[in-house]
């Protein structure tokens, strides 16, 4: 999207690199869109087609060193909740000691 004066960090996908493919061959601003956003963007978005549109990213996705499938994600957040529970009642149990 640098042509259009409005450049993108984004995912590499299929859809990455045919804006790219288009930039290198100067598209018209109609023509980026197309794949950029539009009925195409919001199709992928819909069905959930990580490779059919351009989907911005910030430099956090460098941190991404692997796909966590839900069932990880979600053991992950209640073994942190139950970490945190634990240190909060050991501070209180510490802190009614010293009174």
């Amino acid at each position: 999207m640098k042509p259009i004066k409005n450049p993108l960090r984004c995912y590499r996908n299929r859809a990455t690199g045919d804006l790219l493919r288009l930039e290198d061959r100067g598209a018209d601003l109609a023509e980026l869109l197309s794949i950029a956003w539009g009925k195409a963007g919001c199709a992928a978005l819909e069905a959930g087609d990580a490779e059919g549109a351009a989907f911005p990213c910030s430099l956090g996705v460098a941190l991404i060193d692997r796909v966590k499938t839900i069932r990880e994600m979600v053991a992950g957040i209640i073994t942190g909740a139950h970490r945190i529970i634990a240190d909060l009642k050991q501070r209180e149990s510490g802190q009614e000691a010293r009174s």
